[in-house]
């Protein structure tokens, strides 16, 4: 036993030798490659700690020792408001980690933390700028349904190098949310980060889409190597993701159906037919887009449509047909073809110059009918609170404002109403209720704040009213939310707010319908 103690020291003393000296040298190569302009960390002999620098001049100056010359960097540190003198290979002066934000450039991707949705959004460094109020970085970022540049100060607690476990998480762990609301004790760690609509399975079970890993994040031979290295049978992480079900008699999260090898969807929108068993998937991606029908009998993944953009849209399956609305730069009520695999316009909507994002849809399958409710018109636009019905049962004959449109018959099932939202706004969560005798707007965004309103509908009045109980999260985004019957606690509805991996949240539908 001694003997297999001593080799086993042995081998471990050997190995934290080998990594002491491969650290050396890694040093030593940073050290060599720095110029003017590079980070490093700077000790301060006044306080003795380490402080973020950058080298602004290297200079020779005359070693009186040697009589020869020797090579100097100035240093700036201290938030760039103090200044030394040191030489290279100096113990005051070090390296600085790959994962510092002094590491970020033009171009280098980053987290940047949204003080709207409270977590932290991908983003881009598009440029670095200097002035006299120190270094600024100017970000590309997505945040609320739509892309955002800013200026930030490179020391700023709200940006920094980009870490893939911490996209779409918080600061700060989920606060227990207020009564009627409760944090449910799921698996909702097995999520992605970000999810699609949710849409209903069955009488207990939902689905949603994950949203793809970014591949793009890591270089092409850091893709290549990683290939390489997993075997046929090796799951990673970005294999680990599809489409999922939750089940609310187990109380329990599970993949579904994974996604195929290579497939890459975010900001997609799936809609379901149930008679057929398939799920209809728009992927909104650039340089990705398309439309997937996902075959759940056969687990099944086939691609039908490849050239378009999908994002902002929102889609319905009606009377066994898949109906698409709006969406960014599309202004038509569009239906799949499935014999043809065309789309076939119904009607266009010529007043939405940039077509329409982060809007509602609810669907009455008592009436038969469809409502399109408020979002964003695009940039100068604005929001808007108008509302839109699609008449399915061909008998209406409501009196109320209608837009100029086409002569066909489909054009002509559509009416603007005089009911209007509550407000102008968008990226609501918009559900109704399993007697469609209610419709809930949760959060959402005017133009001057985020909300966590609620609004109810009255559809027997067609009159609005606010809910006395709030959202648990602000803004909330759309299409996140359901209402779904618990059998297992005697048939009541509640209503469910996801968050991607971070909540699921729920409250009894009649404690957010008391008046």
């Amino acid at each position: 036993c001694t003997t297999v103690h001593e080799y086993i020291s042995t081998e471990i003393m050997s190995q934290s030798n080998q990594s002491k000296k491969q650290q050396k040298l890694i040093d030593q190569q940073k050290r060599a490659e720095w110029g003017v302009g590079s980070a490093c960390l700077v000790q301060s002999r006044s306080d003795s700690k380490w402080h973020d620098g950058k080298i602004k001049q290297i200079v020779l100056g005359k070693d009186d020792e040697t009589d020869g010359w020797k090579e100097w960097l100035i240093v700036s540190y201290k938030h760039y408001t103090k200044q030394k003198r040191i030489q290279r290979n100096c113990t005051a002066i070090k390296p600085i980690d790959t994962d510092h934000v002094l590491m970020l450039k033009e171009g280098s991707a980053c987290l940047i933390y949204s003080n709207i949705i409270k977590m932290w959004c991908e983003g881009r460094i598009l440029a670095v700028i200097t002035d006299d109020d120190g270094e600024w970085l100017q970000v590309k970022y997505w945040d609320t349904n739509e892309w955002k540049i800013c200026e930030i100060q490179r020391f700023s607690r709200d940006i920094q190098p980009f870490k893939r476990h911490l996209l779409w998480t918080s600061r700060v762990k989920m606060t227990v949310p207020p009564k009627p609301w409760q944090l449910l004790r799921t698996n909702t760690f097995v999520l992605p980060f970000a999810l699609s609509n949710i849409c209903q399975l069955n009488e207990n079970e939902f689905i949603v889409a994950g949203y793809s890993f970014d591949y793009d994040l890591r270089d092409d031979e850091e893709n290549k190597k990683k290939e390489q290295d997993n075997s046929d049978d090796t799951i990673d992480e970005e294999e680990l993701n599809g489409i999922y079900k939750y089940n609310i008699v187990h109380n329990r999260w599970s993949l579904l159906i994974k996604y195929p090898k290579h497939f890459f969807g975010q900001y997609h929108n799936i809609c379901l037919d149930h008679n057929e068993q398939i799920i209809y998937l728009f992927n909104g991606t650039a340089d990705a887009g398309g439309i997937w029908k996902i075959y759940l009998n056969k687990e099944k993944f086939q691609c039908i449509h490849s050239n378009d953009i999908f994002y902002g849209m929102l889609s319905l399956v009606l009377n066994g047909q898949c109906h698409l609305f709006w969406g960014n730069k599309n202004n038509a009520h569009l239906v799949w073809n499935d014999e043809e695999w065309v789309f076939n316009v119904l009607r266009r909507f010529e007043h939405l110059q940039q077509g329409m994002v982060s809007f509602g849809v609810v669907h009455n399958a008592r009436d038969q009918y469809v409502l399109l409710m408020g979002g964003y018109q695009g940039s100068g636009l604005g929001r808007t609170d108008e509302i839109w019905k699609y008449d399915l049962s061909g008998n209406d004959k409501s009196d109320d404002d209608d837009d100029d449109g086409d002569d066909e018959a489909d054009a002509q099932k559509w009416q603007k109403l005089a009911l209007t939202l509550p407000q102008k706004m968008q990226s609501f969560a918009s559900v109704i209720t399993d007697d469609c005798e209610h419709i809930l707007i949760l959060g959402g965004s005017d133009a001057e704040q985020i909300l966590d309103k609620i609004y109810v509908l009255e559809l027997s009045t067609m009159q609005w009213r606010e809910s006395k109980i709030r959202c648990p999260v602000k803004g909330v985004g759309y299409n996140n939310v359901t209402i779904a019957k618990h059998q297992h606690q005697k048939n009541q509805e509640f209503v469910h707010i996801l968050q991607g991996m971070n909540s699921h949240i729920v409250a009894p539908l009649d404690a957010i319908l008391k008046n």
